[in-house]
């Protein structure tokens, strides 16, 4: 019980002098105890502002107690204890019961401190937001607008001592209200708190599981977050995981434009390479010789991959990759671009060269390649290439450059029946420093 006077408390509060009015309207008039419905505590704290329009609770949280004015609140240092949650608790009981029995002016010192209590801590606002979910007038709509806001550009990890005073349908009332503009892994995370406060039993754990499925899209999880803290946390199935990892893929696959078909790659070899040496086959071969591959058709997509590794010591930046076509003679120990209908790409200074030198054009630094290089070569014979045949070439996994964009101008007729390319001039390179890894279509 508080002892309080009923002629200050009718003076100070509408609500008081209606009750005490010696009418018999309310049994309280004549009662020698009134109950309200608020704890002592609270009581106590609105007598005392009733007689001396200050309070203990509310000194503790002004700035001269504090030595923080409120612009600098932010950020401040607040460590959030049990003890804390209870003043702070205590304070939004005080705003409830200002509120009910009209103590206009108390009402706005005790959100004063609530605002400042959330300007140091913004973790804190969903306190005011549960207290706003509650039966009745709590607290005022501006003091809840403000939670929101700073409770939606909250960072840091949530803290138990402030959560495990909600209740699930409480918890749930927020996550619910469309204000909540939380990304779906910070509400992942605040639920995630909330099922590890105490008492952490089967009804926790069964009512966080369900505030996951009701108000959190698992696939606008980051994959990894997914595999980590999602996974491990108990809350979701395998199931629903999986499904998340589907749309996720859909969604990439959708925005992206992904291939997600396996290229279908074989082995391959030079087909002169029983030779042992580029430069010994002099003589003029079929270019449907030069790889035990067949040649590429028309509409299609193709890449091969080639490793260059000195086994002989001479420069492997002097010689060529590029295509030819399958139906003319080449010469493995003359420059590829340099013979008629081929294109290919010098090693030594990254220049195109094609149908007997007729183009000679630079391509950069990007395109160079010498001993310890991997090369790979994009060949896009498809009707949505551009122009007439698209040649590629990435050297070391680097970006890809476009090497031509038109190779049925540069090779001078169709383009049936390219196969990929390589010579040297070096008469002590073999093929062995040159190792087609692989092709395939794309």
């Amino acid at each position: 019980m508080v002892p309080a006077n009923r002629i200050a408390l009718s003076v100070r509060s509408e609500y008081f002098k209606t009750l005490f009015k010696k009418d018999g309207q309310f049994k309280e008039s004549t009662d020698a105890v009134v109950s309200i419905g608020f704890s002592s505590d609270v009581l106590e704290a609105v007598v005392e502002y009733i007689h001396t329009d200050a309070g203990i609770l509310l000194a503790k949280y002004s700035e001269d107690a504090t030595g923080i004015s409120s612009k600098d609140a932010t950020g401040a240092s607040l460590e959030i204890s049990n003890d804390c949650m209870e003043e702070f608790q205590a304070l939004v009981s005080l705003t409830e019961a200002a509120m009910y029995v009209g103590l206009t002016g108390l009402c706005q010192k005790a959100q004063k401190c609530l605002t400042f209590f959330m300007k140091m801590e913004p973790l804190i606002a969903i306190a005011i937001l549960a207290a706003s979910k509650q039966a009745g007038p709590v607290v005022s709509e501006e003091l809840v607008s403000r939670a929101w806001s700073m409770f939606c550009g909250v960072s840091g990890e949530f803290h138990n001592a402030v959560l495990g005073r909600i209740s699930a349908t409480v918890l749930g009332a927020i996550l619910q209200d469309a204000k909540a503009k939380l990304d779906n892994m910070k509400l992942f995370e605040l639920i995630h708190t909330w099922s590890t406060c105490e008492p952490v039993n089967a009804d926790r754990q069964n009512s966080a599981t369900a505030l996951v499925q009701n108000y959190v899209d698992l696939e606008c999880i980051d994959p990894d977050d997914l595999a980590s803290l999602v996974e491990t946390s108990s809350l979701v199935t395998t199931g629903q995981l999986l499904d998340a990892y589907k749309k996720q893929a859909k969604k990439a696959k959708h925005h992206h434009k992904i291939a997600v078909h396996k290229p279908l790659y074989h082995n391959v070899e030079w087909k002169f390479a029983q030779s042992k040496a580029l430069t010994t086959s002099a003589r003029n071969v079929r270019k449907s010789d030069i790889f035990n591959g067949a040649a590429f058709a028309l509409g299609g997509k193709y890449r091969w991959t080639v490793t260059t590794n000195s086994n002989s010591g001479f420069w492997l930046d002097d010689f060529w990759l590029g295509v030819t076509k399958s139906t003319h003679s080449f010469k493995p120990d003359k420059f590829c671009g340099r013979q008629a209908h081929c294109w290919g790409v010098y090693g030594h200074n990254g220049y195109e060269y094609s149908n007997k030198k007729s183009v000679c054009r630079p391509l950069g630094e990007a395109a160079k390649f010498g001993d310890g290089s991997c090369v790979t070569m994009t060949l896009d014979l498809s009707s949505g290439a551009p122009g007439n045949g698209t040649l590629s070439i990435s050297v070391n996994d680097q970006d890809s450059v476009v090497a031509v964009s038109d190779l049925r101008t540069h090779l001078v007729g169709d383009l049936a029946s390219l196969v990929p390319a390589v010579s040297c001039s070096n008469g002590s390179a073999t093929i062995e420093d040159v190792q087609m890894l692989c092709m395939g279509n794309l």
